[in-house]
C-alpha cells in the first residue's frame, strides 16, 4: 500500500512538473506581437520598485523619458530582470540595483545592474528551460529575449566588477565586513531602436 502511494505521488509531482512545463512553453511560443505606446519608463521602474521593498532600485532615469513599447511587455522583461538581480543578492544586507539609460546613434539602451554573485556561464542564459535555481523554470531570460527580439531591439548580459571603497556587507561569514575589495554582478542592456517621432525629452 505505501509503495502504490508513493508511486501515485511520484506520478502527481511528475504530472505537475509537465503542467508547469507546457504552460511555460505556451507562453513562450505564443506571445503575441507588441501593442506599442509611448509611456514613462522612469515612473514604470518608479512603480515596479515597491515590489521589491528589500531593495534599493536606483532610478537614474529623465523622468520626462518616454520609450515607444509594449507597456505589459516591457514591464514583465524588468520585473524578471529585478527578481534575478533581488535572487542574486539575497546573501547582502544592502542590495542594489541600478537603473540607466542611454542613446547611441539609432539606439536607446536601457542599464540595469546588480551586484550580486555573477552568472557562472553566459552562454546558456537564454536556452530556454536552462536553471541553476531549485524552483526555477528557466524560462524568464529567455522570454525576455523573445519580447525585445519581437521589439526589433536586443538584451544583452554579462558580469561586470567595478571598484568598491566601502565595507563590503554581507551574511557570508567568509567576507570580512571590513574588506575593501572590487565589486562584482550583472549588467544587463536592453536596446531598443529611436523612434524619430517619440519626444525623449
Amino acid at each position: 500500500k505505501e509503495s502504490l502511494l508513493e508511486g501515485i505521488n511520484i506520478i502527481n509531482e511528475r504530472a505537475h512538473s509537465l503542467s508547469q512545463f507546457i504552460a511555460s512553453y505556451s507562453q513562450l511560443s505564443q506571445l503575441p506581437q507588441p501593442n506599442k505606446s509611448a509611456f514613462k519608463l522612469a515612473l514604470m521602474i518608479d512603480n515596479l520598485a515597491t515590489l521589491y521593498p528589500h531593495c534599493k532600485i536606483v532610478n537614474e532615469l529623465r523622468p520626462e523619458l518616454l520609450i515607444d513599447a509594449d507597456k505589459s511587455q516591457l514591464e514583465q522583461v524588468l520585473i524578471n530582470l529585478f527578481k534575478n538581480s533581488a535572487e542574486a543578492m539575497s546573501h547582502l544586507h544592502e542590495k542594489i540595483i541600478e537603473v540607466n539609460f542611454s542613446q547611441e546613434g539609432s539606439w536607446q539602451h536601457i542599464s540595469i545592474r546588480d551586484y550580486g554573485s555573477g552568472i557562472a556561464n553566459l552562454d546558456n542564459v537564454f536556452v530556454p528551460f536552462y536553471t541553476t535555481k531549485p524552483q526555477g523554470s528557466g524560462i524568464g531570460l529567455a522570454l525576455c529575449r523573445q519580447i525585445m527580439f519581437n521589439h526589433n531591439g536586443s538584451i544583452k548580459i554579462d558580469n561586470h566588477v567595478s571598484e568598491h571603497s566601502s565595507p563590503i556587507v554581507s551574511d557570508d561569514q567568509n567576507i570580512s565586513k571590513n574588506d575593501h575589495a572590487a565589486k562584482q554582478g550583472v549588467e544587463v542592456v536592453l536596446s531598443l531602436p529611436y523612434i524619430t517621432n517619440v519626444d525623449l525629452y
